[in-house]
């Protein structure tokens, strides 16, 4: 396995820089096969995306640890895990997922991307990446912004 670092993005992808980053995974699903999506308590203000999305579940399960955890979050939350193709690429792009967490996981399962929304309505981006990863990153989406970081917390 190729040793990989943790980047945070510098400006949130909104729009079509975030279907681009979206679409860019799904292209890709070989080796990102996956999301999840974390909803907390029984409402979720992403039931519309949930509904859509209803149809590439692959399981759903109930934990109080997931990608991107707030060390000040102690409730249990149901994660979905979805498939990830340009048909999901392109609803999380349209829908209104950002009051969730998402994190776009590799074939081993470790995250290659993932966003936390803080409860001040702040969200967070990361990419853990190969030096592969990062050059095809950024030739791909060359408005990508990165910086290195250290570990995201709770990982």
């Amino acid at each position: 396995m190729e040793a990989r670092s943790w980047f945070r993005m510098l400006a949130m992808p909104e729009g079509v820089q975030l279907a681009a980053l979206l679409e860019f995974a799904a292209a890709r699903r070989a080796k990102y096969p996956t999301f999840l999506l974390v909803q907390r308590g029984s409402s979720s203000p992403a039931a519309e995306l949930l509904e859509c999305l209803e149809e590439k579940c692959v399981t759903t399960t109930v934990t109080d640890r997931w990608p991107g955890l707030d060390a000040q979050e102690s409730a249990e939350v149901h994660l979905r895990f979805y498939k990830l193709d340009f048909d999901t690429a392109r609803a999380l792009s349209r829908k209104g997922w950002l009051e969730t967490d998402l994190s776009i996981l590799r074939s081993d399962k470790s995250p290659w991307l993932f966003s936390s929304a803080s409860k001040a309505g702040e969200h967070r981006f990361f990419l853990q990446l190969s030096l592969g990863e990062q050059r095809e990153l950024s030739k791909g989406l060359p408005w990508l912004q990165l910086a290195g970081s250290g570990p995201p917390p709770d990982l």
